[in-house]
């Protein structure tokens, strides 16, 4: 069993070893206790949190924290920070913008990869750098040809009634081996009936008009002038949708892939991002 001291801590991150996620973790002055655990994807973050601390004894377990992209399971603050889903419940923590990827899309970022290419690699055929204002409007031209997809991607994530969503749960105490005060068939059966009633107040939002109320309050977001002059479709909108956008945009443009990405995962400038100074003084 590979555990660490109950002194060190444990930082959980989606995505792959040495993936975007874990590499904006290593921008940080890790602790030398500290232990960063890449659990795949976000799906999996909680069920590999809880058998990672399930392997040290009862309450001898370290610190931790877990974090991942935000993508379009909570809406953004107002103020710029780090989310927290199950607030002092549990030590997680969403990013601010929608995925590690949406920090990367910075026009200065890109026009500095340009440039360093254009000089260094050998078979470079993408020309000099438009320059920043260029590459800004790339950015936003691209991100209002996907407005209405992002619309209707976050009408249908808030019809989702809530985290565990669409898991029924099957118990009521906290988990497996720990069981409920009474045991008797009308105390278990009356517990499990709560649950049931619980689940289908729950579905009863997921209609079709609350996806039409949810789809004119996102367009009307995302349509306000104000929305694009402060750049809020980076924070808003998928980076993933972004950058593929802007692939179709200008086909024949520099990659805005792997290569560009694990260029620019070392380069956030972090004091831009409070969200990200934030982690810094968690970690």
């Amino acid at each position: 069993m590979s555990v660490i001291g109950q002194s060190s801590k444990l930082i959980f991150c989606e995505g792959k070893p040495k993936g975007l996620d874990e590499r904006l973790l290593q921008q940080i002055a890790i602790p030398a206790n500290a232990v960063i655990k890449p659990s795949g994807g976000k799906r999996t973050l909680a069920v590999y949190v809880q058998v990672e601390l399930e392997k040290y004894p009862q309450g001898l377990a370290p610190n931790y924290i877990a974090f991942r992209d935000r993508d379009f399971d909570a809406r953004p603050s107002d103020e710029v920070a780090l989310i927290r889903p199950f607030n002092d419940k549990k030590p997680v923590y969403y990013t601010h913008r929608a995925c590690i990827e949406n920090y990367l899309l910075n026009a200065e970022l890109i026009h500095t990869y340009w440039e360093e290419q254009e000089r260094e690699a050998l078979k470079w055929r993408h020309g000099a750098s438009p320059g920043v204002e260029n590459i800004n409007d790339w950015i936003e031209s691209s991100a209002r040809d996907i407005a209405n997809y992002q619309t209707i991607r976050w009408a249908l994530a808030s019809l989702k009634p809530g985290l565990r969503w669409p898991e029924v749960k099957n118990t009521w105490t906290k988990g497996d081996g720990k069981l409920p005060n009474a045991l008797d068939f009308t105390s278990c059966f009356d517990q499990g009936k709560r649950i049931v009633e619980e689940f289908r107040q729950q579905i009863v939002n997921v209609n079709l008009e609350n996806f039409d109320q949810n789809v004119q309050g996102y367009r009307t977001l995302f349509g306000d002038g104000g929305f694009w002059e402060s750049k809020d479709y980076l924070v808003w909108f998928h980076g993933k949708d972004i950058q593929k956008a802007m692939q179709i945009k200008q086909p024949n443009s520099i990659s805005l892939q792997k290569s560009y990405f694990d260029w620019a995962i070392s380069r956030i400038d972090f004091s831009r991002h409070p969200d990200l100074e934030e982690l810094k003084l968690l970690i």
